[in-house]
């Protein structure tokens, strides 16, 4: 029976597994603009890649689905890996006999180096993962705050369009008034000459 696996959510929405909602719901809308079909007509596949982003973000958007689906893919793509002990534990040392040759003390503390110095990778890989989510999110709020502000300054122009067409209309229409005004009094001044 083959095995079906399921498609990398994170790697869909261009996210780190330990995204937040807010970085979640950030790069659903980013990609959703740039993939949608409509968007897209040139693409045969535009329509079933939009639909695959979509479901990528209701596993992710929805706690329980995102859980069982960490689960699922913790099993499929990390097998259970033997994390070596990172703490250094000097072992006590032994009871010397006559008989036992000396033991030089400084190659029982190189023994433990490989083990610190894998606990000290693990350590800065976990840093570096860290540092780059923290990065990717700040950008996405940079982005976001970009796109709040180009919305707002668009409603900003368009508001100011509005204004001004107003005030054109005013203008327009006081000018009519003026004339109308300035016909009658014509008018009436060439009446009373008569």
């Amino acid at each position: 029976m083959a095995h079906h696996m399921s498609p990398d959510c994170y790697a869909i929405l261009e996210i780190l597994p330990d995204a937040d909602d807010a970085v979640i719901r950030a790069s659903y809308r980013r990609l959703a603009k740039l993939r949608h079909p409509d968007r897209n007509p040139d693409n045969p596949e535009a329509t079933t890649q939009f639909q695959i982003l979509q479901q990528a973000y209701s596993t992710l958007a929805d706690p329980r689905k995102r859980r069982r689906f960490d689960r699922q893919w913790q099993k499929l793509n990390n097998p259970p890996v033997d994390i070596p002990d990172v703490t250094f534990k000097p072992e006590p040392a032994p009871q010397q006999e006559m008989s036992e040759p000396h033991v030089n003390p400084s190659l029982r503390v190189r023994e433990g180096r490989p083990r610190r110095e894998k606990g000290e990778a693990y350590r800065r890989s976990a840093e570096e993962q860290s540092r780059l989510a923290q990065a990717e999110a700040a950008r996405l709020q940079r982005e976001m705050a970009a796109q709040q502000l180009r919305e707002s300054g668009q409603r900003v122009r368009e508001a100011a369009t509005r204004i001004r067409e107003a005030a054109f209309r005013y203008k327009e229409e006081r000018d009519r008034r003026v004339r109308e005004e300035a016909a009658k009094q014509n008018q009436h001044d060439a009446r009373n000459m008569v």
